[in-house]
């Protein structure tokens, strides 16, 4: 049986995100501090704040993590930001 052909496609997908994740740089500290301050506050700009750090950089950064992770962390619109279901158990 060809695992690449299976009807489940698990294989494929499993084989696709292992070189996805070889060809991503490690996940640095300063993203995972942007990202737990994000949850915590709820407020892009509160956690920036918190962070001695642009807003524009702690967008970036959360941005960096949401493509290496390969999901959605956060669910955004103007006044504040929420973990999406991925991001609460990467919490």
């Amino acid at each position: 049986m060809d695992l690449k052909k299976s009807s489940t496609g698990l294989f494929q997908l499993f084989s696709h995100k292992e070189q996805r994740w070889k060809k991503a740089e490690a996940i640095t500290r300063e993203w995972i501090e942007c990202f737990y301050a994000v949850a915590k506050k709820q407020n892009s700009t509160a956690a920036a704040e918190s962070l001695y750090i642009a807003e524009s950089t702690a967008s970036k950064r959360i941005v960096q993590l949401e493509k290496y992770l390969g999901v959605k962390l956060f669910e955004r619109n103007k006044r504040s930001v929420r973990l999406t279901a991925a991001g609460q158990v990467f919490l």
